[in-house]
């Protein structure tokens, strides 16, 4: 229920921003990795608008059992006003040792297929260990029909012996997709899925 409200908290105060912020062509905020940030970009579609959030982690005292969401919702604004096009959820539930479900990245906008609408991508880190392994890597794309597709990956843990742990990736549904689609998300996997001991 609190997460709820927070999220209507953060929906009142993205409309008042919209109301009163113009818009310039892809105008998008710099990725700030608080609990939300919303970015705005303009294409022949219109003006979208991307939320994304993540909970505080909540913890069942009386199990010890630890849960975090994350979840990023698109909008398009219409003449006669928002229209939410798509959402995905994600995270980590009954977790009895460590927990972490976050945004890895900045999110990406790509024109592969160049048909003057953005593909969108972010990228997400989940775990639960108690140990030094690797965390679960998703690399997500929604393209301009709201399909998403998936890349999983393992964490690549680089230590300072210079041996390392991880590193795998499956492009799972990047495989039916063109080439430049699964460079552009090994592209971007590369860049952010290394943790450095």
């Amino acid at each position: 229920m609190c997460f709820m409200i927070i999220i209507r908290k953060h929906i009142v105060l993205f409309l008042m921003l919209l109301a009163i912020v113009p818009f310039y062509g892809q105008n998008l905020p710099p990725f700030t990795s608080l609990d939300s940030d919303t970015l705005t970009w303009k294409d022949s579609q219109g003006i979208h608008l991307l939320l994304l959030e993540q909970s505080d982690v909540v913890t069942d005292e009386e199990n010890g059992f630890s849960s975090q969401t994350i979840q990023a919702t698109h909008w398009l604004k219409k003449v006669n006003g928002l229209q939410k096009t798509w959402s995905f959820q994600d995270g980590i539930k009954d977790c009895p040792v460590d927990i972490e479900a976050k945004f890895l990245a900045a999110p990406q906008f790509s024109d592969l297929d160049n048909n003057g609408l953005f593909e969108i991508w972010f990228i997400i880190q989940k775990s639960c260990k108690g140990d030094v392994s690797p965390s679960l890597i998703e690399v997500v794309m929604v393209n301009h029909k709201n399909a998403k597709y998936f890349l999983e990956a393992e964490q690549k843990l680089v230590f300072p012996n210079g041996s390392t742990d991880g590193g795998t990736y499956d492009l799972a549904d990047f495989e039916s997709l063109p080439e430049p689609f699964q460079d552009y998300a090994l592209e971007y996997l590369f860049k952010n899925y290394e943790y450095k001991y």
